[in-house]
């Protein structure tokens, strides 16, 4: 009898040990293979684009596949409201432009040359009335300059800009007859703003921007009807702007 229970108890214990050996490799098994996924999934998803955020630039994820295709150029259209100073070189009642403002056209072309950074090329001109009743000053800024946006992403995007440009100023009668005036002058320009994203290939620019001017010797003295002998070497403009620009 006890060789038959010494026999039980060693198939019992081996049986024992063979259920807990296999539990053992069963469970081995099993954390490998959760190990081995957990690694794969965090193979795949390291591997996988990671989309822009929400109001992100195209052209600010250079790491993305579709960068290539990311808009580099900008075209806009707008308006403004300004004041420009430009009078005679005399000390008592000099002829010069009226203190109110005037609204005029503004047309822009950039190029971008990094995430934040764009090269634009302005245009914009406006008719200025005058201290002389019939008479007129037309005003326009052709500019080349840099704009730099604080922020790359977002709804809103804070930007500054500067850059050189020409004016050209022509005083006339505002019915066409009689003399004209023209001035020629170098300038500086210089702003700050605020950039809109409304859309992916939409921007809306609200700017405040100054203007430096220093016509020339060749333009100022020369003689008008409307302005008597020489019109002052110093001059300026300020505008408050807003253009839309379609991005491609």
């Amino acid at each position: 009898m006890r060789s038959i229970r010494l026999r039980a108890t060693a198939r019992g214990a081996a049986c024992t040990g063979a259920r807990g050996a296999a539990g053992k490799g069963a469970r081995g098994i099993a954390g490998k293979g959760a190990r081995g996924i957990a690694f794969a999934a965090a193979f795949l998803l390291a591997l996988a684009p990671t989309a822009p955020a929400s109001g992100a630039d195209p052209a600010e994820h250079a790491a993305c596949p579709d960068a290539a295709r990311a808009p580099r150029w900008e075209l806009g259209l707008g308006g403004f409201g300004g004041w420009a100073h430009l009078q005679e070189a005399a000390d008592a009642d000099p002829f010069r432009l009226s203190d109110e403002a005037a609204g005029g056209f503004i047309l822009t072309a950039a190029w971008r040359a990094a995430p934040r950074v764009r090269l634009a090329v302005e245009l914009g001109g406006a008719a200025h009335a005058t201290v002389l009743a019939g008479v007129e000053g037309q005003v326009t800024l052709l500019s080349l300059g840099l704009r730099y946006d604080l922020i790359g992403r977002g709804v809103f995007r804070p930007t500054l800009r500067g850059g050189v440009g020409q004016a050209f100023s022509v005083i006339r009668a505002k019915d066409g007859g009689g003399e004209e005036l023209a001035l020629q002058g170098l300038a500086a320009v210089f702003g700050a703003g605020l950039r809109l994203a409304p859309a992916p290939r939409l921007r809306c620019d609200l700017e405040i921007v100054h203007a430096r001017i220093d016509y020339r010797d060749a333009s100022v003295t020369l003689e008008s009807v409307y302005t008597g002998t020489r019109i002052d070497k110093a001059g300026h403009l300020t505008r408050v702007q807003l253009v839309a620009c379609w991005l491609f």
